[in-house]
């Protein structure tokens, strides 16, 4: 039994500090300091997760046997001692740890970005728990002063961590932008300006993209910068109408403040080149191309995907690709070589690539649904997947 005490002490222990680190280098308020690339960063973070939650899910079975006990045990709070207290911290923590891998690994699809963000944050009290839960029960941790050190490292950058996200809530730690552009196309897509309030230029590379925040203590949302003025900082975004970001940005005026953090990410960065390459991107999945076109368009074999013509955006800089072919739904203008009626298919992809259409490497932005049937066009097409690049923006 002294064996199974302590392999359950240490899973314990180990899922704590795997949490611990997952919690805090998934807050980029934290890894900017060292890396804007939050995609990388992510991808690291659910794989800390994955182990993380095995081992946070592992400890209280492991103690249910030392403690001869049932499966109530593990779940029904229990406060009648101080011991029983302090365990129930730790039972507190593993409910809200299965809720959020719930929504997180099991559910993710279906819930929307904004509320899982709101539930992915239920990590920082579960943390906060699983600190306070330790000290009193922990055996280990009052027999061996370098546990206690460790936690108290953790704990100190712990609270460091959850500072600078309230930091970033409250706007402080963001840089204040002036709307200096509006404008509406159609009814569903927002191209807005904005400039630094106090001169401070920031732009990031091609591809990258920044958080918008319309007022203090609000959601903020990534978008991809589609232009950048390197001299005045002017940055332009293309933001489709979804979701409540949108219309609060639509709803201000020129003049009026925006709170921005970033740049972040790196998408394109291996486009960023004059080596032949294909661009397909779906509606306003044009963002992160209008910059790349400016500077690599000769290189750029480019298929734009719109519901019609005119929702089309930046199409008089797009079309200057080496070649440029619009896919809408409609069509009802003069006939034109480069504008082809109907869906995006594995056919029209291997007509208009041509026969290098396995030597190029595709660049993909759009909506998750267009991506992700781009890419199985592609890949039946037999195109090998390390080929395929497509908008992560890190979450």
């Amino acid at each position: 039994m002294s064996n199974l005490f302590f392999l359950a002490s240490l899973i314990g222990y180990i899922g704590i500090l795997l949490l611990f680190i997952q919690v805090t280098i998934g807050s980029r308020h934290v890894f900017k300091y060292w890396t804007r690339d939050n995609v990388f960063i992510n991808k690291i973070h659910k794989q800390i997760g994955i182990w993380g939650t095995l081992f946070i899910f592992a400890h209280p079975v492991l103690e249910m046997m030392v403690n001869l006990q049932g499966w109530a045990w593990v779940f029904i709070p229990n406060t009648l001692t101080d011991e029983n207290e302090n365990i129930t911290y730790g039972r507190v923590a593993l409910i809200l740890v299965i809720f959020i891998w719930l929504t997180s690994a099991i559910i993710r699809e279906k819930v929307k970005w904004r509320p899982w963000k709101y539930i992915h944050l239920f990590s920082y009290p579960v943390l906060l728990l699983a600190f306070i839960h330790i000290p009193e029960i922990g055996t280990y941790f009052k027999e061996y002063i370098f546990i206690q050190v460790i936690w108290f490292m953790c704990f100190f950058v712990f609270g460091v961590s959850f500072v600078l996200r309230l930091l970033a809530l409250s706007s402080i730690s963001k840089e204040v932008y002036l709307i200096s552009k509006k404008e509406l196309v159609g009814e569903n897509i927002l191209l807005i300006s904005l400039k630094p309030a106090n001169g401070k230029i920031i732009t990031g590379n091609i591809g990258q993209h920044f958080y918008l925040q319309t007022d203090r203590f609000l959601s903020e949302h990534p978008f991809t910068v589609m232009e950048q003025n390197k001299e005045t900082g002017e940055l332009t975004f293309g933001i489709r109408k979804l979701g409540k970001t949108f219309e609060r940005l639509t709803s201000k005026n020129i003049g009026d403040k925006v709170f921005v953090d970033g740049p972040y990410g790196n998408f394109t960065r291996e486009a960023q080149n004059n080596e032949s390459k294909v661009v397909i991107s779906g509606g306003i999945g044009v963002t992160p191309f209008v910059d790349l076109v400016r500077r690599y368009g000769s290189s750029i074999t480019y298929i734009n995907c719109n519901r019609n013509i005119n929702e089309v955006i930046r199409r008089e800089v797009l079309v200057f690709c080496k070649k440029y072919i619009d896919v809408v739904d409609v069509y009802d203008g003069e006939p034109n070589i480069n504008i082809k009626v109907g869906r995006i298919s594995a056919d029209l992809i291997k007509e208009i690539v041509g026969t290098d259409l396995l030597n190029q490497k595709y660049f993909l932005c759009g909506s998750p649904m267009f991506i992700s049937i781009v890419k199985g066009l592609l890949v039946s097409l037999s195109v090998p997947k390390k080929n395929i690049y497509f908008e992560e923006l890190g979450f």
